[in-house]
């Protein structure tokens, strides 16, 4: 059909639904890639934080009655 319309000479966008699927999953990883960087740093980064105050409010308390000596 498109072979029929280029010999014509006119200029028809013919969308096949496997281009369409394609294109789509293209920009789906586009965008994922980003994700996929974003989501687990954000985690890492919120654990680490959570750490270092657990770690911080340990030594403070643990800390107490070395003071009193």
């Amino acid at each position: 059909m498109s072979e029929l319309l280029e010999i014509k000479n006119l200029s028809v966008g013919i969308h096949t639904p496997a281009g369409t699927v394609e294109a789509c999953r293209k920009a789906e990883r586009k965008c994922f890639g980003r994700w996929m960087i974003v989501i687990p740093g954000s985690f890492l980064a919120a654990v680490i934080f959570c750490l270092t105050n657990i770690g911080n409010w340990m030594r403070k308390t643990l800390n107490r009655g070395e003071r009193f000596l």
